[in-house]
């Protein structure tokens, strides 16, 4: 989603074409992005946007992606792109305001960073890599981080996901 629609949109296109439009709930406010517009989410776990089931069905079962975004967090604030359930993504990438948490399945792999600059943000999961430390890999600005990991990455994402979301964060962190 490029999130460059005008005024206060109720959907963003999905640039693919593939028809995965994302819905905005509960009114998350546009903002200026780093590339055009963006959306701004106040309160994380109340307002989003949500791609529905056809790009989570999408990656049921599968062994490897790659996500990409641009982030900026607040001071103290913080960001999400996941897909899953509410409060319990399947994988997804969410920060709080001194760590990015890398999430898959129950487990996950974090970095300690606390920026409120700007981030380019790059995952990629290849479930048939045989540590932790090969099936995760995420970039800020082009620069590879060395994750910490808790618990043993999946090498397969789970048959049942529901949603892709952006901006909806789990307050448990």
């Amino acid at each position: 989603w490029a999130l460059d629609e005008s005024g206060t949109p109720a959907t963003a296109a999905d640039a693919t074409g593939n028809g995965n439009t994302l819905t905005y709930y509960n009114s998350p406010s546009p903002g200026t992005g780093i590339i055009n517009n963006g959306i701004v989410t106040v309160a994380a776990s109340s307002q989003y946007g949500e791609g529905g089931t056809t790009l989570a069905s999408t990656l049921s079962s599968t062994t490897s992606f790659s996500i990409s975004f641009w982030g900026k967090r607040s001071a103290g604030g913080s960001f999400a792109a996941k897909i899953g359930t509410s409060g319990n993504p399947t994988w997804g990438v969410e920060c709080n305001s001194t760590r990015i948490y890398l999430s898959a399945v129950t487990n996950f792999g974090y970095i300690d960073n606390s920026s409120t600059s700007w981030m380019h943000c790059v995952l990629t999961y290849d479930g048939t890599q045989s540590t932790n430390a090969t099936k995760f890999l995420f970039y800020i600005d082009s620069v590879q981080q060395s994750l910490s990991f808790s618990g043993t990455i999946a090498s397969t994402l789970p048959a049942s996901v529901s949603a892709a979301s952006v901006g909806r964060g789990n307050t448990a962190i």
